[in-house]
């Protein structure tokens, strides 16, 4: 899932080696597939990429309220694709 790799870079994690993840979502198993990382679905996995969000950037952060999984990772998503695009301009 290229959303997932997003995430994974941004968080400059480095995707070769999972033991550098935090450990509530270091995998035992890990065979390389971007399938294997579950942002989307665990709140373990998008809540260390909320907490980055919100030290970098603050104010400049905002997503939909409620507490809704899916639309805060679609949100965290979004923002990162702004982020990179404002970075290439």
């Amino acid at each position: 899932m290229k959303e997932n790799k997003l995430i994974a870079e941004f968080m400059e994690w480095d995707i070769n080696d999972p033991k550098t993840f935090p450990k509530p979502i270091q995998q035992p198993i890990y065979d390389g597939c971007w399938g294997d990382y579950r942002f989307q679905t665990s709140w373990d996995w998008l809540m260390p990429v909320i907490a980055k969000i919100v030290e970098d950037y603050g104010s400049g952060w905002s997503f939909e309220e409620g507490y809704d999984l899916e639309v805060r990772y679609k949100s965290v998503v979004n923002f990162i694709k702004e982020c990179n695009n404002e970075r290439n301009r």
